[in-house]
C-alpha cells in the first residue's frame, strides 16, 4: 500500500508540472562552401542561380525535403518573400528573387498541380495600377511618387514568373494588402490584441511558406517574425501598417511591442515552412543599412526556431530574444536555442 500511494504520489507531481519543451525543432543552415553543394564557392563570393537553387534545396532536404510540407494535393501554395519597399532584388534589402525561384521550382516538384502564388502586402510601395482604390490614402508629392511602384517588377519576381509559365508552371504574383480580410481570433487570447484582419490567401493556401530576407531592424532582426506583417492588408491597415486607416488603427511597430505582435501572428497564421535569404542583408538599418554578405540559405518549419538561429549566425546572444519565452509560454517555439536542432553548418 505504501509502495503505491508513494507512486500515485510521483504520478501527480509529474502531472502538475509544466509539460517538457520539444527539443524536435529541426533548422538548416546551408552555407555557399558546404561540400555537399555540386559547386561550392567562397562566403564572400557572388552566387549564381544554379548555385541558389543548389543550396535551397539541401536545407530543404536536410530538415526532410519540400514533399514533408507540400503534399502532392496541395492546391494552393503561397510564397511569401520580403518585398517592404520596392527594390532590387540582391540588394539585401528584399529578399533575393533567386531564392524565391528556387523555393517555387521545389514546390511544383512536390505538387506539379499546385498553383504558385508569389505574394506580399508591402507597407512602402503601391502598383500604379492600384493607386486609385478609394482605400488607397497616400500624401501628395514626393512620398506619393516614391509609393507608386511596382515592387514585384523591381525585385525580379515578375521575371520569375514569366520564366516559370513559360516552363509550364502556374504561378503569378498577387498583392495581399487587396486581398479579403478575415477577422482572426488569437487562440488562447492574445499578447497584444486578441483580433487581427489577415489576409485570406495566406488562411485559404494549403501551404503557406514564409521566405524572408535576414537583416538587422529596430528589434534587433527582421527575420521570419518580422515577416509576417505583410500578411496585414494595407486596405484595412493602411500603407504603411503603422499608420492605420479611418475605420481601423495601424499595428505598433515599437520594438517593446513587436515580440507580441509577432506570436499572435504565429499563432493564428500558422506558417507552414520558413527559407530565409542570408546571402546578403543589410546591417544598421532595415532599409538603407550596410550591406553584409553571409552565402547562407536556411530552412526550419517554426519560425521562432529559425529566427533564433538567423540572431546567433548575425552575433546576438539568442537568449535576448523576448519572442521564444512568449513563444513558450503559448506552447509554441523551441523557448530557447538549447532546444533548436541545427543541421548542416555550425552557427
Amino acid at each position: 500500500m505504501a509502495l503505491r500511494l508513494r507512486l500515485l504520489s510521483v504520478i501527480l507531481v509529474l502531472l502538475t508540472l509544466p509539460p517538457a519543451q520539444a527539443t524536435d525543432f529541426p533548422v538548416s543552415v546551408v552555407p555557399s562552401d558546404d561540400p555537399e553543394l555540386s559547386s561550392p564557392t567562397g562566403r564572400d563570393t557572388p552566387l549564381t542561380t544554379d548555385q541558389v537553387y543548389d543550396m535551397t534545396a539541401r536545407a530543404l532536404a536536410l530538415i526532410g525535403g519540400m514533399e514533408s510540407v507540400v503534399k502532392d494535393t496541395a492546391r494552393l501554395v503561397v510564397i511569401k518573400p520580403n518585398i517592404s519597399i520596392a527594390r532590387a532584388s540582391g540588394t539585401g534589402i528584399v529578399t533575393d528573387a533567386r531564392v524565391v525561384r528556387a523555393v517555387a521550382l521545389l514546390v511544383h516538384e512536390a505538387s506539379p498541380q499546385a498553383r504558385i502564388l508569389i505574394a506580399e502586402g508591402a507597407g512602402g510601395w503601391v502598383s500604379p495600377a492600384m493607386a486609385d482604390c478609394s482605400f488607397v490614402h497616400l500624401n501628395r508629392g514626393s512620398d506619393r511618387t516614391e509609393r507608386l511602384q511596382d515592387g514585384f517588377e523591381i525585385a525580379g519576381h515578375r521575371a520569375t514568373v514569366a520564366e516559370l509559365q513559360g516552363l509550364g508552371i502556374d504561378i503569378d504574383v498577387h498583392d495581399l494588402n487587396f486581398d479579403l480580410a478575415y477577422k482572426m481570433q488569437v487562440p488562447g487570447g492574445g499578447l497584444l490584441w486578441d483580433e487581427y484582419e489577415l489576409a485570406s490567401s495566406i488562411i485559404d493556401a494549403d501551404v503557406w511558406i514564409n521566405v524572408p530576407v535576414a537583416k538587422t531592424h529596430g528589434a534587433k532582426i527582421t527575420c521570419c517574425l518580422k515577416n509576417h506583417f505583410g500578411i496585414f492588408p494595407g486596405r484595412v491597415y493602411g500603407w504603411n501598417k503603422a499608420r492605420g486607416t479611418e475605420t481601423h488603427e495601424g499595428i505598433p511597430h515599437w520594438p517593446r511591442l513587436m515580440d507580441e505582435s509577432w506570436v499572435d501572428l504565429v499563432l493564428m497564421s500558422q506558417v507552414d515552412l520558413n527559407v530565409v535569404d542570408m546571402l546578403q542583408g543589410t546591417e544598421g538599418g532595415a532599409f538603407e543599412g550596410t550591406p553584409k554578405r553571409s552565402n547562407i540559405v536556411l530552412a526550419g518549419a517554426d519560425p521562432i526556431a529559425t529566427d533564433l538561429v538567423v540572431a546567433q549566425l548575425m552575433g546576438f546572444n539568442p537568449d535576448d530574444f523576448e519572442f521564444a519565452d512568449l513563444g513558450a509560454q503559448r506552447g509554441i517555439g523551441p523557448g530557447s536555442i538549447d532546444g533548436v536542432d541545427t543541421r548542416g553548418g555550425d552557427p
